[in-house]
């Protein structure tokens, strides 16, 4: 699993739109929930780096390919207006488990590197969020 070349050239100000940098973020974001969280087995992760910090990635190509197909779905509703974006875990039954809500205030305009600061953060912090519940496991 390779991200995005906008997401491993911190500080070179990558010269990209806000859409692109949020659905780049997007990406390592969900890839980084379902470690965290233990979706699914430990194993089915590598290590990676994204905005300068080491973040785990899905080597599965059927997960990955279902996480750029629901990218893209946000991306096409990210190009049209504003708006806040959530990432969910649901169970098996289509139940949410735990939500992930992304704020964004403004899109236009282009992506600059001093966004890196708050887009590391914003993977730490959820990294060391406490689950809402037990998570159910997923297996592969």
């Amino acid at each position: 699993m390779a991200f995005p070349s906008s997401v491993l050239a911190v500080g070179k100000g990558t010269d990209i739109s806000k859409v692109e940098a949020i659905c780049d973020f997007l990406e390592v974001y969900i890839h980084s929930i379902l470690f965290s969280r233990k979706v699914y087995p430990k194993t089915l992760f590598e290590d990676r780096f994204a905005y300068g910090i080491p973040v785990k990635a899905s080597r599965h190509p059927e997960l990955n390919q279902y996480i750029i197909d629901a990218i893209a779905a946000v991306k096409a509703e990210l190009s049209n207006a504003a708006g806040d974006v959530m990432v969910d875990i649901i169970d098996g039954q289509g139940g949410s488990i735990e939500s992930f809500v992304l704020e964004l205030t403004t899109i236009s305009g282009s992506y600059e590197s001093k966004h890196d600061f708050d887009l590391r953060a914003a993977l730490i912090r959820m990294s060391t969020l406490e689950p809402a519940a037990e998570l159910p496991k997923v297996s592969i």
